[in-house]
């Protein structure tokens, strides 16, 4: 449980529970079949620079999707990021699944900013590699109608075996994003709702700090 307290009372902002139980490896995905299934495709450089503009900007370490094929019901990515020492689940990898998610919603006339809410269940069969392949695709549990939208997402190797799956991953829209710009003589602030900040550094002239004179208790003469 992740919570916080104030006074006496406990307030649980997530839950889950946590089992090593062997689990047995799923059947392969097909990644030929998936993708000839899929009809339009974007770059890396062009994925970022929408996700970008729905909100998202992403460093370098988070930015593994290297090309991603899509529909609006299925999404496949390659992902390819530097192993980092000291990880099982290396967080830019994980994030750069989920964002293969943002795919299914390119072609859509309304793109907004949707955030991770909740997932029923994430299962690790094997180690994660450099290269992996991501395929996501709209959850049995999703509803046309809801704003809701839940997926199921399986990392794959090259030969398709299933590395780690995600079930009934859910996410939500923010709604009344605003944005924080920020000029020296004030902040211009736009739906005030919700809001997601971002650093913004700004050059400034150092203060000079007043300069104390300190007298020695005690002098040493060599």
């Amino acid at each position: 449980e992740i919570y916080s307290t104030q006074g006496e009372e406990v307030q649980i902002h997530s839950q889950g529970r946590l089992s090593t139980v062997l689990q047995q490896s799923p059947s392969q995905q097909n990644i030929a079949a998936i993708q000839s299934r899929l009809h339009q495709s974007k770059e890396k450089e062009e994925c970022y620079r929408l996700f970008k503009e729905v909100g998202l900007q992403y460093g370098t370490s988070f930015q593994g999707i290297e090309t991603l094929y899509y529909n609006q019901e299925e999404a496949l990515s390659k992902i390819n990021l530097p192993q980092e020492k000291d990880y099982i689940l290396q967080p830019g990898v994980l994030d750069s699944a989920l964002q293969t998610c943002i795919g299914l919603s390119f072609d859509t006339e309304e793109k907004s900013l949707r955030l991770p809410f909740s997932v029923q269940e994430v299962n690790i069969y094997q180690h994660l590699p450099e290269n992996i392949w991501c395929y996501a695709r709209k959850s049995n549990h999703n509803k046309t109608s809801g704003k809701i939208i839940h997926y199921d997402i399986d990392l794959l190797n090259e030969v398709g075996e299933i590395l780690l799956s995600f079930k009934d991953f859910a996410t939500l829209p923010i709604d009344g994003f605003s944005t924080i710009q920020s000029t020296q003589q004030q902040l211009i602030e736009e739906k005030p709702n919700t809001h997601l900040y971002g650093s913004v550094w700004q050059e400034t002239l150092l203060t000079q700090s007043s300069q104390q004179t300190i007298t020695p208790a005690s002098q040493l003469i060599l």
